[in-house]
């Protein structure tokens, strides 16, 4: 009868020792990279309308969203982006990288963390305190895994990346996490958020030329800039610092692979050089205006 009282006073003992909570940090924030998915380059397949004098109009079903998916898909089955594996129309829209594939080599997961940690934290993520490798913290109540794919157009004038990060609140129980994952059929992941950033266009005639001089330094940088602002827009539309000028849906025109899109979206932030929008499958894009030439000076 003692050790049946004894059992009955030290199991709770235990077991609440053992489930003593974490106090979370908020504004700690540990930054992974998932380790499915790799850092992916690939060529664009070019779905401009060529000859039809009319800019390619981009549909709700025409996403982002989308095109990643299918690269991921290739790059999950096949370990990597390996063109054995990849369908007849990637495999061609991915020639135009081997100019850059010596370049592609050195960059992986340490050299986007690198210029992560180093690059200046912009006012909209300056309360958050963000950790990489190492200095992970158990208390760290934020979790961002992110999944960057680089993207090549065919005539070389953009480059883009397409960055994938989710969002893990280390402080809800796994009820709570579920409740809020349940999310209205075709509405976006509130966990979730895809950036798209276009990089500035090349406006001279010998593209490769301009991303490979001074030893590939212009391409370089562009894959680190287009990574880290690409991330700080994620975090900052997360928690609440990026938000739409206004509620009035707009027709944004942009230049991509030379060619003018138009697409609807939310203006976040204008001038005269680039747009960033909200488009209306919920991503957040990042692009070269029309009149980019005339105003790139200013």
């Amino acid at each position: 009868m003692r050790i049946i009282l004894w059992l009955i006073c030290f199991i709770p003992c235990v077991v609440f020792a053992k489930a003593e909570k974490i106090v979370f940090e908020d504004n700690l924030v540990n930054i992974r990279f998932d380790a499915k998915q790799p850092v992916t380059f690939v060529g664009k397949k070019s779905l401009d309308t060529a000859g039809q004098g009319a800019a390619p109009m981009m549909y709700p079903g025409d996403t982002a969203g989308l095109f990643l998916v299918s690269i991921l898909t290739h790059a999950a089955v096949s370990g990597g982006v390996q063109k054995a594996k990849l369908n007849k129309e990637q495999e061609e829209a991915n020639k135009v990288l081997e100019p850059y594939n010596s370049y592609i080599a050195d960059i992986n997961e340490a050299f986007l963390l690198q210029h992560t940690h180093l690059q200046e934290t912009p006012a909209v993520t300056e309360n958050l305190q963000l950790l990489f490798g190492e200095k992970h913290q158990e208390n760290s109540r934020w979790q961002i895994s992110v999944v960057p794919v680089f993207a090549m157009t065919q005539n070389q004038s953009s480059f883009l990346i397409y960055n994938k990060l989710t969002f893990f609140d280390r402080s809800l129980t796994p009820k709570e996490r579920k409740k809020i994952k349940k999310v209205k059929k075709g509405q976006p992941d509130p966990n979730e958020k895809l950036i798209v950033i276009v990089s500035d266009p090349v406006l001279v005639d010998d593209k490769a030329n301009f991303w490979l001089r001074e030893n590939a330094d212009a391409f370089q940088n562009a894959v680190k800039n287009l990574y880290v602002e690409s991330f700080h827009l994620g975090v900052a539309r997360h928690f609440g610092n990026l938000k739409n000028l206004d509620t009035k849906q707009v027709t944004v025109k942009y230049l991509e692979n030379g060619v003018k899109k138009v697409e609807r979206g939310y203006v976040i932030s204008q001038t005269c050089q680039r747009t960033i929008f909200e488009t209306l499958a919920g991503e957040i894009k990042s692009v070269p205006n029309l009149e980019f030439s005339s105003c790139s000076a200013v």
